[in-house]
Protein backbone atom coordinates (compact mmCIF):
# COMPACT_ATOMS: atom_id res chain seq x y z
CA UNK A 1 0.00 0.00 0.00
CA UNK A 2 1.28 3.46 -0.81
CA UNK A 3 1.80 6.23 1.83
CA UNK A 4 2.17 9.79 2.42
CA UNK A 5 4.12 11.74 5.13
CA UNK A 6 1.50 14.32 6.91
CA UNK A 7 2.16 16.35 10.34
CA UNK A 8 4.53 13.76 10.95
CA UNK A 9 3.01 10.77 10.65
CA UNK A 10 2.89 8.12 7.48
CA UNK A 11 -0.54 7.17 6.64
CA UNK A 12 -2.12 4.98 4.17
CA UNK A 13 -3.60 6.04 0.79
CA UNK A 14 -6.86 5.70 0.37
CA UNK A 15 -7.18 1.87 -1.38
CA UNK A 16 -9.99 1.24 -3.58
CA UNK A 17 -10.21 -2.38 -3.04
CA UNK A 18 -9.92 -2.63 0.59
CA UNK A 19 -12.54 0.04 0.98
CA UNK A 20 -14.50 -1.63 -1.52
CA UNK A 21 -14.38 -5.26 0.55
CA UNK A 22 -14.26 -4.07 3.90
CA UNK A 23 -16.32 -0.52 4.11
CA UNK A 24 -19.42 -1.87 3.81
CA UNK A 25 -18.74 -4.78 6.46
CA UNK A 26 -17.69 -2.83 9.39
CA UNK A 27 -20.78 -0.19 8.55
CA UNK A 28 -23.46 -3.38 8.44
CA UNK A 29 -22.16 -4.09 11.94
CA UNK A 30 -21.82 -0.84 13.76
CA UNK A 31 -25.43 -0.55 12.30
CA UNK A 32 -26.67 -3.81 13.59
CA UNK A 33 -24.91 -3.42 16.94
CA UNK A 34 -26.25 0.71 17.56
CA UNK A 35 -29.63 -0.41 16.09
CA UNK A 36 -30.00 -3.44 18.71
CA UNK A 37 -29.43 -0.87 21.60
CA UNK A 38 -31.96 1.50 20.36
CA UNK A 39 -30.42 4.06 18.27
CA UNK A 40 -31.18 6.33 15.37
CA UNK A 41 -28.29 5.52 12.53
CA UNK A 42 -28.19 7.72 9.34
CA UNK A 43 -25.03 7.78 7.03
CA UNK A 44 -22.75 10.81 7.82
CA UNK A 45 -19.62 10.47 5.48
CA UNK A 46 -21.65 11.06 1.63
CA UNK A 47 -23.28 14.28 0.82
CA UNK A 48 -27.03 14.19 -1.30
CA UNK A 49 -24.65 13.89 -4.24
CA UNK A 50 -22.80 10.91 -3.30
CA UNK A 51 -19.91 12.68 -2.48
CA UNK A 52 -17.33 11.44 -0.07
CA UNK A 53 -17.02 14.20 3.45
CA UNK A 54 -13.41 12.90 3.98
CA UNK A 55 -13.73 14.66 7.48
CA UNK A 56 -16.61 13.02 8.89
CA UNK A 57 -17.24 9.87 10.24
CA UNK A 58 -19.30 6.63 8.63
CA UNK A 59 -22.51 7.28 10.36
CA UNK A 60 -23.87 9.90 13.15
CA UNK A 61 -25.81 7.99 16.01
CA UNK A 62 -28.59 9.52 17.97
CA UNK A 63 -30.71 8.34 20.80
CA UNK A 64 -32.59 10.45 24.23
CA UNK A 65 -31.05 13.43 22.77
CA UNK A 66 -27.77 12.91 22.92
CA UNK A 67 -25.44 12.36 19.60
CA UNK A 68 -22.38 9.94 18.83
CA UNK A 69 -20.32 10.23 15.57
CA UNK A 70 -19.51 6.72 14.45
CA UNK A 71 -16.76 5.73 12.46
CA UNK A 72 -17.32 1.77 11.51
CA UNK A 73 -13.86 -0.29 10.97
CA UNK A 74 -13.39 -4.14 10.25
CA UNK A 75 -10.39 -6.05 11.22
CA UNK A 76 -9.36 -9.67 10.01
CA UNK A 77 -10.46 -12.09 12.51
CA UNK A 78 -7.14 -13.36 13.34
CA UNK A 79 -6.18 -10.52 14.82
CA UNK A 80 -8.79 -10.37 17.56
CA UNK A 81 -6.80 -12.70 19.32
CA UNK A 82 -4.64 -10.25 20.62
CA UNK A 83 -7.08 -7.77 21.84
CA UNK A 84 -6.27 -7.94 25.09
CA UNK A 85 -2.76 -6.55 24.63
CA UNK A 86 -4.03 -3.08 22.81
CA UNK A 87 -6.08 -2.27 19.70
CA UNK A 88 -4.49 -0.39 16.88
CA UNK A 89 -6.39 2.41 15.51
CA UNK A 90 -4.87 4.26 12.76
CA UNK A 91 -3.56 7.81 13.22
CA UNK A 92 -5.54 9.40 10.51
CA UNK A 93 -8.63 8.81 12.56
CA UNK A 94 -7.71 11.65 14.78
CA UNK A 95 -9.07 14.07 12.48
CA UNK A 96 -12.90 12.86 13.44
CA UNK A 97 -12.91 14.05 16.74
CA UNK A 98 -15.21 17.16 17.52
CA UNK A 99 -15.64 19.48 20.46
CA UNK A 100 -18.42 18.30 22.75
CA UNK A 101 -19.57 15.68 20.34
CA UNK A 102 -18.78 11.46 22.01
CA UNK A 103 -16.85 10.00 19.09
CA UNK A 104 -16.45 6.01 19.26
CA UNK A 105 -14.95 3.23 16.47
CA UNK A 106 -16.93 0.17 16.05
CA UNK A 107 -14.59 -2.22 15.10
CA UNK A 108 -15.61 -5.88 13.85
CA UNK A 109 -14.25 -8.85 12.77
CA UNK A 110 -14.37 -10.10 8.86
CA UNK A 111 -13.66 -13.62 7.72
CA UNK A 112 -14.29 -15.26 4.31
CA UNK A 113 -17.37 -17.22 3.84
CA UNK A 114 -18.49 -20.51 1.91
CA UNK A 115 -18.11 -18.64 -1.30
CA UNK A 116 -14.85 -16.79 -0.57
CA UNK A 117 -16.18 -13.54 -0.08
CA UNK A 118 -15.56 -11.15 3.16
CA UNK A 119 -18.49 -10.93 5.52
CA UNK A 120 -18.65 -9.64 9.33
CA UNK A 121 -17.64 -12.11 11.85
CA UNK A 122 -19.24 -12.30 15.05
CA UNK A 123 -17.07 -9.85 17.01
CA UNK A 124 -17.12 -6.23 18.11
CA UNK A 125 -15.31 -3.22 19.84
CA UNK A 126 -16.69 -0.11 21.02
CA UNK A 127 -13.35 2.49 21.34
CA UNK A 128 -13.84 5.81 22.63
CA UNK A 129 -11.96 8.35 20.42
CA UNK A 130 -10.75 10.43 23.26
CA UNK A 131 -8.21 7.72 23.80
CA UNK A 132 -6.80 8.36 20.03
CA UNK A 133 -7.09 12.20 21.38
CA UNK A 134 -4.85 10.96 24.70
CA UNK A 135 -2.21 9.18 22.66
CA UNK A 136 -1.40 12.23 20.58
CA UNK A 137 -1.22 14.76 23.06
CA UNK A 138 0.90 12.58 25.48
CA UNK A 139 3.39 11.04 22.72
CA UNK A 140 3.43 13.70 20.23
CA UNK A 141 5.76 12.91 17.39
CA UNK A 142 7.39 9.92 19.70
CA UNK A 143 6.23 6.65 18.88
CA UNK A 144 6.69 2.88 19.79
CA UNK A 145 8.30 1.11 17.43
CA UNK A 146 6.44 -2.60 16.67
CA UNK A 147 9.36 -4.40 14.59
CA UNK A 148 10.71 -1.18 14.19
CA UNK A 149 13.08 0.79 16.23
CA UNK A 150 11.32 2.98 18.37
CA UNK A 151 11.76 6.72 18.49
CA UNK A 152 14.48 8.21 20.65
CA UNK A 153 12.47 9.97 23.34
CA UNK A 154 9.33 7.43 23.58
CA UNK A 155 8.31 7.58 26.84
CA UNK A 156 5.01 5.57 27.29
CA UNK A 157 2.60 7.54 29.19
CA UNK A 158 0.51 6.22 32.42
CA UNK A 159 -2.81 5.91 30.84
CA UNK A 160 -0.72 3.65 28.35
CA UNK A 161 -2.32 5.11 25.03
CA UNK A 162 0.49 5.31 22.67
CA UNK A 163 1.30 6.59 19.06
CA UNK A 164 2.88 2.91 17.66
CA UNK A 165 5.09 2.64 14.23
CA UNK A 166 5.17 -0.80 12.85
CA UNK A 167 5.15 -2.66 9.40
CA UNK A 168 1.59 -3.48 7.65
CA UNK A 169 2.94 -6.88 6.23
CA UNK A 170 -0.50 -9.03 5.87
CA UNK A 171 -3.64 -8.35 5.13
CA UNK A 172 -5.48 -7.19 1.15
CA UNK A 173 -3.61 -4.40 -0.37
CA UNK A 174 -0.88 -4.53 2.10
CA UNK A 175 2.87 -4.59 1.47
CA UNK A 176 4.92 -4.42 4.64
CA UNK A 177 4.78 -0.73 4.61
CA UNK A 178 5.31 1.51 7.56
CA UNK A 179 2.07 3.34 8.99
CA UNK A 180 1.63 5.13 12.17
CA UNK A 181 -1.29 4.00 14.86
CA UNK A 182 -2.62 4.64 18.33
CA UNK A 183 -2.56 1.71 20.87
CA UNK A 184 -5.37 1.66 23.05
CA UNK A 185 -5.37 -0.75 26.06
CA UNK A 186 -7.97 -3.38 26.07
CA UNK A 187 -9.18 -1.77 29.59
CA UNK A 188 -10.71 1.25 27.69
CA UNK A 189 -12.56 -0.69 25.21
CA UNK A 190 -15.83 -2.14 25.44
CA UNK A 191 -15.99 -6.36 23.84
CA UNK A 192 -19.32 -7.59 22.31
CA UNK A 193 -19.55 -10.97 20.79
CA UNK A 194 -22.52 -12.20 19.03
CA UNK A 195 -24.65 -14.99 20.41
CA UNK A 196 -25.88 -17.47 17.46
CA UNK A 197 -29.41 -15.44 16.81
CA UNK A 198 -26.78 -12.22 15.75
CA UNK A 199 -27.57 -10.36 18.72
CA UNK A 200 -24.55 -8.63 20.62
CA UNK A 201 -24.17 -9.68 24.07
CA UNK A 202 -21.09 -7.80 26.29
CA UNK A 203 -18.55 -10.13 27.31
CA UNK A 204 -15.89 -7.31 29.17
Amino acid sequence: MDTYFKNGHIHGHFNKTRNDNFDEIGKIAAIKFLEQKNYKVNNFDKDKKENIIWNNTDLIATKDGQTFHIEASAKRWDLFKYVKSGVDVETRKLKYIRENVKSYILMCDYIKNNNNQFVCGNELLVIPMICLKKAQESCGQEFYGHGILSSEKFIEPEHGCIRVRKKCKKGLGQSNTIEDFYRIPYKYIIHYVATDDGIYKKIK
